[in-house]
């Protein structure tokens, strides 16, 4: 798909690099970072997940972030994070953008995800 390449090709990718502040029994272990109103706040080392749909609800459990949640045609969409709404939310898994939504953007057992506001 033509849409899809294009913006492949002009997302913002950036390389990850792990943060010298995260605990070190967090290496190997999935990390996620949420900026909600310019302050991240950052979980790792839970139970590994499958998707981002899946490590964003526990991490948002674990931290005690609200989520608000849409079913929409395309999937589930994520509204906003501790009622903080602004121009929606884009997610990128070790640095890149995902070319599918967070039910289907599947982890591996050390990805970085990172939740930043559009």
């Amino acid at each position: 798909d033509l849409s899809v390449k294009l913006a492949e090709q002009t997302s913002a990718d950036r390389n990850v690099e792990w943060d010298s502040s995260w605990p070190n029994e967090w290496k190997g272990t999935q990390v996620i970072v949420f900026e909600i109103n310019a302050t991240e706040h950052v979980i790792g080392g839970l139970e590994p997940q499958d998707s981002v749909y899946e490590l964003t609800l526990l991490a948002c459990e674990h931290l005690g972030i609200s989520t608000e949640i849409e079913q929409q045609y395309l999937g589930a969409y994520l509204v906003s994070f501790n009622e903080t709404v602004g121009d929606g939310w884009e997610f990128t898994i070790d640095g890149r953008r995902s070319p599918v939504g967070m039910v289907d953007a599947q982890l591996n057992e050390d990805s970085i995800v990172e939740w930043r506001p559009a």
